[in-house]
C-alpha cells in the first residue's frame, strides 16, 4: 500500500506528537491511503488532524473543540473544510458530536471516514475526486486493522494468531510472546 508521506516539520520528532500520531492512526492512515497528507496539530492548547486536498483546501478533523490524547476518548468528530486565503470554502462537513446532524454515529472512524470520501468525490477538482473515490473503494474492503500493532479483524486471522501463540509458547519464544498477546488487547476501530 502506498501511503501519503508524513508530514516535514520539526514536530515529527517529538514524543508528544508521535503518541498523538500513534493514537489517530486509525484515521490517517486511511485518509493517507488515499493520497492525502495528513498532520496532527497542537496549537493553542488544542489538537486537531488537518487533512491537505489536492485542491489547496483543507479539512480540519476534531471532536467537540479538540482532540482528547486518546482515540478511544473521542466522542465525536467535527470535520470542517476551509482554506487559509480564501473564507467562501469555510463551512461544515460532518457533525457526529452531541449536538450535531449525525450525532447517533457518535465516534465512529468508519463512517466519518465514509462521509469525508463522499464529499471529496462531490468536488470539483479531479485530484481530489479520486483521493475521494480511493478512499470510498478501500472502506468498501473487508475491514483493515490500521493501528500500530495488527489486531485481528476475522475469525481466521484471529485463529492464525492463535495458532501462533500457541506455537511460541511451544518452542519457549519470550520475546514474541508480548507482541502476539498484545495484538489480542485493546480496542481497534476496524472491530466496531
Amino acid at each position: 500500500m502506498n501511503l501519503a508521506p508524513m508530514p516535514d516539520h520539526g514536530r515529527v520528532n517529538r514524543p508528544e506528537w508521535q503518541a498523538l500520531w500513534l493514537q489517530y492512526e486509525a484515521v490517517t492512515t486511511p485518509l493517507r491511503a488515499a493520497g492525502l497528507v495528513c498532520d496532527i496539530e497542537t496549537c493553542g492548547g488544542e489538537t486537531v488532524i488537518y487533512v491537505n486536498l489536492p485542491d489547496g483546501t483543507h479539512l480540519v478533523i476534531a471532536d467537540d473543540h479538540s482532540l482528547p490524547d486518546r482515540l478511544a476518548d473521542v466522542t465525536g468528530w467535527r470535520i470542517v473544510r476551509s482554506h487559509e486565503d480564501n473564507p467562501n470554502f469555510d463551512g461544515l462537513l460532518y457533525d457526529s458530536t452531541a449536538e450535531g446532524e449525525h450525532a447517533q454515529l457518535a465516534a465512529e472512524v468508519r463512517s466519518m471516514l465514509a462521509a469525508i470520501a463522499l464529499y471529496l468525490r462531490d468536488l470539483r477538482d479531479a485530484d481530489t475526486v479520486a483521493a475521494g473515490q480511493a478512499l470510498g473503494e478501500s472502506l468498501l474492503e473487508p475491514r483493515q486493522c490500521w493501528c500500530v500493532i495488527n489486531h485481528p479483524v476475522t475469525e481466521q486471522q484471529r485463529a492464525e494468531l492463535n495458532e501462533a501463540i500457541t506455537y511460541a509458547r511451544r518452542i519457549g519464544d519470550a520475546a514474541a510472546l508480548p507482541l502476539l498477546l498484545a495484538r489480542l488487547t485493546g480496542p481497534c476501530p476496524a472491530r466496531a
